[in-house]
């Protein structure tokens, strides 16, 4: 769950739709063609663990308003990660690989900034436990990718990721840099500009919840690239 203001929810599926869009438009060169489709379609799925959740979503007492992917405990993290690897290795061993990847990245960060010694427990569990996965997946890939191609599959992942998480998140200026890649986005009403090559300018509608008004909410939404 993802408030893109303060009355609306966007899914988190809609969020790792839009990484997959991006991941398609992005102007890649250091990555054969026959490994972008792995890479689209994890982006697809990376967050597919959240689809039972938002079903019946927690919900904070204090404002009765769902909570968001900022706000659930580590448990229901883990939980969610896990799913997700489970429903992305079966579309293929390269796209669970990439996703238990990812998750365990944000573990990582997560880890980084947890001070509570359970929290810590449960995460370095759940670390150890995936990478023995990313073995299993990993001896299970036909033509398995170099290391270094898998590494740039995974970087092209966290940055899709990053991006269409910052959109859904309705961020007007921001800044990060991923992996040396230095990533600005400015909004300017419902033009998106980012600071990535694309090979043409993106249109999509986003899907969300008014909760104030309880009903169904879209926006449309361009994002362009400011070389272009």
């Amino acid at each position: 769950m993802i408030y893109f203001d303060q009355h609306i929810t966007i899914s988190q599926l809609t969020h790792a739709h839009l990484s997959r869009i991006l991941a398609e438009t992005l102007v890649i060169n250091d990555i054969p063609n026959h490994l972008l489709l792995p890479l689209a379609i994890a982006c697809h799925y990376h967050d597919h663990g959240w689809q039972q959740w938002e079903k019946t979503p927690e919900i904070n007492p204090k404002t009765n308003a769902p909570l968001d992917f900022q706000h659930i405990d580590i448990t229901q993290h883990i939980t969610i990660w896990m799913h997700s690897r489970e429903i992305a290795s079966h579309q293929d061993p390269l796209v669970g690989y990439l996703v238990s990847k990812h998750n365990y990245y944000l573990s990582s960060l997560t880890l980084a900034n947890t001070i509570n010694a359970s929290d810590k427990k449960a995460l370095l569990t759940f670390q150890k436990k995936e990478a023995i996965i990313q073995d299993q997946l990993l001896s299970a890939i036909q033509n398995k990718p170099s290391e270094s191609q898998l590494n740039r599959l995974q970087h092209y992942l966290t940055i899709a990721d990053y991006l269409s998480l910052i959109i859904c998140l309705n961020k007007t200026n921001h800044e990060k840099i991923i992996n040396e890649t230095k990533l600005s986005l400015h909004k300017d009403n419902n033009i998106f500009l980012i600071s990535l090559n694309l090979k043409n300018p993106i249109t999509y509608t986003l899907h969300g919840h008014n909760l104030k008004n309880k009903t169904n909410w879209s926006e449309k939404i361009i994002i362009q690239s400011t070389t272009e």
